[in-house]
């Protein structure tokens, strides 16, 4: 089983990349475009599209499908049996490579969900008959685990969000003055006897 990757680690990704492009600037773009432009543009770069879940939309269905039992030894052909599979699914909106990440509350998906483009897929299965009660409290206990994963990947992207406000200012008139004093020591340097 491959191992899921923090959230957080998406997050530094994204302003990795701001900071580098932050790291190329020149003193004259900065003076042309302005600090505050220029961070509410890279602050919108940074910015993510958390995925929000669409229950509302939900649909479900039901189907009984044959599976091979194995464990049979000796046996020619496995026998096969009946099997109930309850599927519900609820399409979401953002990023969908997020939601395989895992949040720093440790929530993730659960095990019944499965990503299809843009909708979780929550499978249901036993032998059958399965009780519809019974597939049904394990799908609700399934969507509250996704509803407190979406939740706490939304709670850290808002505490993101609210530390690059101030750092990516920062971070830019750091580079202004680093740039004003490479010119200046320029200047000193090419008037010296």
């Amino acid at each position: 089983m491959q191992s899921k990757s923090p959230f957080s680690n998406f997050l530094s990704d994204s302003l990795s990349s701001v900071n580098d492009d932050i790291d190329g600037l020149t003193l004259k773009k900065i003076d042309e475009i302005g600090t505050e432009k220029l961070a509410a543009a890279y602050i919108n770069n940074a910015n993510v599209a958390v995925p929000k879940v669409q229950w509302d939309k939900e649909t479900s269905s039901k189907e009984t499908v044959s599976k091979t039992v194995v464990g049979y030894e000796g046996m020619r052909t496995q026998p096969k049996v009946q099997w109930d599979r309850y599927e519900v699914t609820v399409p979401f909106s953002g990023v969908r490579s997020i939601l395989s990440t895992v949040s720093q509350q440790f929530h993730m998906l659960p095990g019944i969900a499965s990503i299809k483009d843009n909708t979780i897929v929550f499978t249901m299965e036993s032998p059958s008959p399965f009780d519809p009660a019974a597939a049904r409290t394990i799908y609700d206990s399934a969507k509250q685990s996704t509803q407190s994963f979406v939740e706490s990947l939304d709670s850290e992207y808002e505490h993101f969000i609210t530390r690059i406000k101030s750092s990516i200012p920062a971070r830019i008139e750091s580079r202004k003055a680093l740039l004003e004093k490479n010119q200046s020591d320029l200047e000193a340097f090419r008037t010296k006897p």
